[in-house]
């Protein structure tokens, strides 16, 4: 199945177009394989080749958030969302930035238990 989809590819799409498609791909599948590095390098390929299509910036932003970088996957959702990546991009997106505001929150102590806590926290 897989075989032939990529024959129908190769017959009806640019050169260009269909590297897009096999890097975004193949950093999914090293993404779900945990080869978080070599996801990385084929995510950013996709999204240098095309920089104005969505499932790259998508993939992009994928690595980044499984790398733990929240600022630089919600820049990358918010570049899939604006380039057409839709409701589920627009999510991803706003679920990173309150990820990020909560990581940032947490390393300044304003999650401490107790208010004294927060307060010790808050003078440091």
């Amino acid at each position: 199945h897989a075989y032939a989809h990529a024959l129908r590819l190769l017959q009806h799409h640019p050169r260009r177009e269909l590297e897009v498609e096999v890097r975004s791909n193949l950093a999914l599948a090293l993404l779900r394989a945990g080869s978080l590095g070599e996801a990385a390098e084929q995510a950013d390929h996709a999204r240098a080749l095309a920089p104005l299509k969505p499932k790259p910036a998508f993939r992009h932003a994928q690595v980044m958030r499984a790398q733990g970088n929240l600022p630089e996957a919600a820049a990358s959702f918010w570049e899939a969302w604006r380039n057409g990546g839709g409701a589920r991009a627009k999510e991803e997106f706003e679920a990173c930035v309150a990820g990020a505001r909560l990581a940032r929150a947490a390393s300044a102590g304003l999650l401490a238990s107790t208010p004294q806590q927060r307060a010790a926290a808050q003078h440091q």
